[in-house]
């Protein structure tokens, strides 16, 4: 299949990455840039309040599910807009527009990012060849069969009573739309939201910092697609969906955060209005993983902090007029502050669950977070260079620009150091477990702590050009934003997506499903009835048989627990036969199996000699075969 078949399955993902937000966004007050730059998060709030809350109501998850859910939304949120706009003075009306070259300008980073996007997945119907793909795709086929994708509902196909499933349901809304398959709906899916949600966040973010500025909306767009650490690197590693889901949103959250504390160099709406803004948009951050609404909430800190200092300058020159409005003020904040702390210990995943290493030395960590390549090999030198220089010109006042935005950066490097270079122990997990201890998912949040800093250094380059060269000002504009959108892919971009292209390619050695095993799974589809079920182990790559043949296994992921113990008895003597593997055969209701020899991705240590003796077994036949993957009929049991 090329990209041009996939096309369908793109526009399906933009539409419902966009357009129920754009109600939500319109309902709320916001317009033009900021408008369609908070499109994605307040989506995806519609997505997972709507999946969540759709089985209550008896509803199955379908897009006209998503339309309802989005009228309900922008009709409440136009309600409360009206119950607020009572109360406050609104913003007027900006009459500046972006122009044409702008909006021009700001594309080439989505351009970009889709490109090398295109250039690592290969094929649209290629998949990630990683552990975790597993569960994602097949939990992407359990929402089209059970018509419920409610992140209450979604665990259960591994036992689990919960598990974030916005950005499943989202990849199977796309499936639906579009009529296409699994793999192409889930890359149709990643493209939207690292092409368009991330940058829209990024322009969001960075407009918070230098105003309304078509130079602004220019850079910011750029630098969107100069980071490996995100967006392609969670689309690699792991795979991380779900985590990359919420990243993409992260900077259009702080946007809407910092606005709602009055520190924003351009207001949209009311500060009132701001903030409901952000309750609305929190839920979708929160649904699709809650460690970035902790991310969210550690990020956010240095700009409360920075607003309250403000604050207090003021309340202290109309002392005793202001006490009662600082009291009550530093007491709402000391609240937030207890809850967000209660939240960050009650989400933390245990001990057990945070087991990452760190990776690196304190010094080499250092060195990376500078060079913006952490976990990577070459160094960033252009955006860290103009990162450098926006940390500087922040530092020293000489732009006019966001205290916020140090405080803000300072802490997502920290962080990094933290987990990459720190020792295990209760400091390192205390504040990296949230994250798992990961340092892969906290060299993700770099990029978004470094686009203020790093627009602000080229903006300040920007405009000493412009002041060089005023007579061919648009001309020097033209020629530095390409100069800055090619410079900015050179280092570390390329050789991450080197890298991560082997890992949706398949071969004859995969590590996740091989052609041969593909070739079987395209008999599964012709060979199998739609309502049996088929015995795996899932570790092999078989469990895959459900997303993409749309045949039921005896398990949905390599991590399912517990297992009953006639699955376990099975995996050990299925090949033997007699009246104990029957009973186990009956009692799961298992009719076929299939073999996909004894490789396992990541290495895993899953015994299952039942499935790979079967050639020989009394109890089977065979259906078909490619290579050494083969189909079976469990016969043997009448």
């Amino acid at each position: 299949m090329t990209w041009l078949e996939a096309v369908p399955a793109v526009l399906a993902a933009l539409v419902f990455l966009i357009l129920p937000g754009i109600a939500c966004g319109w309902a709320l007050g916001f317009r033009s840039t900021m408008l369609l730059a908070l499109a994605p998060g307040f989506s995806v709030s519609v997505i997972g309040v709507g999946s969540t809350v759709a089985p209550f109501v008896g509803l199955v998850w379908t897009p006209l599910t998503v339309a309802a859910a989005t009228a309900a939304a922008a009709g409440a949120l136009a309600l409360l807009r009206l119950g607020v706009a009572r109360r406050t003075t609104p913003v007027p009306r900006r009459r500046g527009r972006v122009g044409p070259w702008g909006v021009l300008g700001a594309a080439v980073g989505p351009a970009v990012i889709a490109a090398w996007f295109v250039s690592m997945v290969g094929s649209p119907e290629n998949i990630s060849q990683t552990f975790d793909n597993v569960f994602h795709l097949n939990a992407v086929r359990y929402i089209q069969d059970t018509g419920q994708a409610s992140s209450l509902t979604v665990g259960q196909m591994t036992n689990a009573p919960y598990y974030p499933a916005v950005w499943h349901a989202f990849a199977a809304l796309v499936a639906d739309a579009s009529a296409t398959n699994i793999p192409v709906a889930v890359n149709g899916a990643n493209l939207a939201i690292a092409a368009v949600a991330w940058p829209l966040g990024c322009i969001a973010l960075v407009r918070q910092a230098v105003g309304e500025r078509t130079a602004g909306l220019v850079v910011a767009g750029i630098l969107s697609a100069g980071f490996a650490a995100f967006p392609l690197l969670l689309l690699y590693f792991g795979v991380l969906y779900p985590t990359a889901l919420g990243v993409a949103l992260l900077p259009a959250a702080l946007a809407l955060a910092v606005q709602a504390v009055r520190l924003s160099a351009v207001d949209d709406v009311a500060w009132p209005l701001a903030a409901l803004a952000c309750a609305w948009f929190l839920p979708g951050l929160a649904l699709a993983h809650p460690s970035m609404a902790m991310a969210l909430f550690a990020f956010f800190s240095p700009v409360a902090l920075v607003a309250w200092f403000r604050a207090w300058a003021v309340w202290r020159k109309e002392w005793p007029a202001s006490r009662r409005r600082a009291l009550l003020w530093t007491a709402a904040g000391g609240i937030g502050m207890a809850g967000a702390a209660a939240a960050w210990v009650a989400l933390r995943p245990s001990p057990g669950a945070a087991f990452w290493d760190p990776v690196r030395s304190i010094g080499g960590a250092l060195l990376e977070v500078a060079t913006l390549s952490p976990l990577l090999v070459r160094a960033a030198v252009v955006v860290s260079v103009l990162t450098a220089l926006g940390l500087v010109l922040l530092a020293v006042r000489r732009w006019r620009g966001p205290a916020w935005a140090l405080g803000v950066y300072a802490l997502g490097a920290f962080l990094f150091i933290v987990v990459a270079s720190f020792p295990e122990g209760l400091f390192r997990y205390l504040l990296t477990g949230t994250w798992y201890s990961d340092s892969y998912r906290l060299a993700a949040l770099l990029p978004t702590v470094a686009v203020v800093p790093a627009a602000v250094g080229a903006l300040w380059l920007w405009d000493l050009l412009a002041k060089r060269l005023p007579r061919r000002r648009v001309l020097a504009g033209a020629v530095a934003a390409a100069v800055l959108a090619a410079s900015s892919q050179l280092g570390s971009i390329p050789d991450l997506v080197d890298e991560a292209r082997a890992s949706y390619t398949m071969s004859d050695d995969s590590p996740l499903l091989t052609t041969d095993e593909a070739a079987v799974l395209d008999d599964v589809s012709r060979l199998v009835p739609a309502d049996a079920v088929i015995f795996v182990n899932p570790g092999t790559g078989s469990a895959l048989a459900y997303a993409l043949a749309g045949r039921r296994t005896s398990q949905l992921h390599i991590l399912t627990g517990p297992r009953p113990p006639e699955l376990v008895y099975l995996l050990l003597h299925l090949h033997e036969g007699g009246p104990r593997v029957c009973d186990a055969v009956r009692k799961l209701g298992v009719s076929y199996a299939l073999d996909f020899g004894s490789k396992q991705v990541n290495d895993e240590r899953r015994p299952g000699p039942g499935l790979l003796l079967l050639n020989e077994s009394p109890v089977a036949t065979l259906l078909a075969r490619h290579g050494s993957a083969a189909l079976y009929e469990i016969t043997g049991c009448p």
